[in-house]
């Protein structure tokens, strides 16, 4: 009967918990040292960071920021199991973002019917970016 785990067992059960947050909760936020210490290695290194990459491609997860030696240790990193990019990946402002979400009607894929953009409840210094409105409820969208 064996007592302790192999390598390759502990890295499994790693990856077993991480992909049942992934599914339970969208995404998994983890420190770089925890990531690392999973894998059983005691330092970075550029061949390490590959591996672990590599593993996480394999395995169809995404790291956000992106894996890599610029990481702190104490850094927390997101995996998914999808793409995740950032405003600044896609547009160069949040103005650019809200103008091709207006300019493109993509509101009416939601049913909403129209929208009023920085919208600002009475009293309230708060500005949704969008106030949209169907034929029985009204959304408000932050951003």
């Amino acid at each position: 009967m064996q007592l302790r785990k192999t390598q390759h067992e502990k890295l499994e059960l790693f990856f077993d918990n991480l992909n049942k947050e992934i599914v339970r909760n969208g995404s998994k936020s983890i420190k770089v040292k925890t990531l690392v210490r999973n894998f059983v290695y005691t330092k970075r290194s550029v061949q390490n960071i590959t591996k672990i990459n590599d593993e996480l491609r394999l395995r169809g997860l995404f790291a956000q920021p992106a894996y890599s030696m610029d990481l702190k240790f104490e850094s927390v990193i997101r995996i998914s199991s999808f793409p995740v990019k950032q405003l600044g990946d896609l547009f160069s402002s949040e103005k650019q973002l809200e103008d091709f979400f207006d300019d493109k009607k993509l509101y009416k894929k939601l049913d909403i019917k129209s929208v009023e953009r920085q919208y600002s409840p009475n009293g309230s210094k708060d500005r949704p970016d969008f106030r949209g409105e169907t034929v029985s409820v009204k959304w408000l969208f932050w951003n």
